[in-house]
């Protein structure tokens, strides 16, 4: 018998990487250049669903962005597969005296390659969870474009309901866009 029938034959080896579920979090200063990268992303993919555009959008500035950190009366939630960001949504809560009991949400948005895991769906259920934290908060508005039938379709599963339509709310290129204004009670 020869030495090497005595050796087990080399496998065949695949390092495949394990699976994590992205990290869903609160965004601090650290993450404002990928929430900026993710933003001008938005407003370039899905123009209909932002009312910003590239060229005058102010939250595409990583320094903006970080400024609004500071700030107690917003939050942004971040979806991360390991240090790339998702998909994000941002909490801003009203400042007027009269509207101080108002929060909004805006820019939801999650990355084309990452849709339909739910990554959305997660980010707005932590800025309900963070906005419930907010003494005097009882009513949180969010926007949603009348192209975006599958974004409505999760507001309401969050609970939110259509309180008004805005007709021409946005033209692009000439075209009229309607937005449904939705509210949820806290």
């Amino acid at each position: 018998m020869r030495a090497d029938a005595l050796t087990p034959p080399k496998r065949n080896t695949c390092r495949v990487r394990p699976y994590y579920p992205p990290m869903i979090r609160l965004l601090t200063p650290s993450d404002a250049p990928a929430f900026a990268e993710l933003r001008r992303l938005m407003l370039r993919e899905s123009p209909w669903a932002f009312s910003s555009s590239p060229e005058t959008d102010r939250a595409s500035d990583p320094e903006f962005v970080a400024a609004r950190f500071a700030s107690a009366s917003q939050a942004i939630a971040g979806a991360f597969d390991d240090d790339r960001l998702l998909s994000a949504a941002l909490l801003v809560r009203d400042d007027a005296p009269k509207r101080v009991h108002i929060a909004n949400i805006y820019s939801v948005y999650t990355h084309p390659d990452a849709r339909r895991r739910g990554l959305c769906r997660a980010v707005c259920s932590l800025l309900l969870e963070t906005v419930r934290s907010w003494s005097g908060v009882e009513v949180v508005q969010i926007s949603v474009s009348e192209r975006a039938a599958e974004a409505r379709a999760l507001y309401e599963s969050l609970g939110f309901t259509i309180w008004g339509v805005e007709p021409d709310a946005l033209r692009i290129g000439g075209v009229s866009l309607a937005e449904r204004h939705m509210l949820l009670r806290l």
